[in-house]
């Protein structure tokens, strides 16, 4: 009996697993302020300037360094006070 409410409660967190894995990011239109991640630097400012798909990829441009990326949804974050507060400035990065 005891097997039977620990496979209960072990598919109950693997549901719960699935429903904060499946929470949804936010999706950027063309034009977007954002910080976004590649791999290898910090995140920083830049503007998508193409959405690919159904928001499966971006291509954004980096303010300041003038480059361009593509990356996935969950490397890019709204330009907004949080972010900032999370992702500007410190541990001896450019100021934004």
């Amino acid at each position: 009996m005891e097997r039977v409410e620990d496979l209960k409660s072990a598919s109950d967190a693997n549901a719960n697993a699935t429903i904060m894995s499946a929470k949804k990011r936010p999706t950027f239109d063309v034009g977007a302020r954002v910080f976004a991640k590649v791999r290898g630097y910090p995140a920083w400012p830049a503007r998508v300037e193409t959405v690919f798909g159904t928001g499966s990829k971006y291509s954004v441009f980096f303010y300041g360094t003038y480059e361009s990326a593509t990356v996935k949804p969950n490397e890019l974050w709204p330009y907004d006070e949080a972010s900032k507060a999370k992702h500007g400035e410190g541990k001896g990065q450019r100021p934004v």
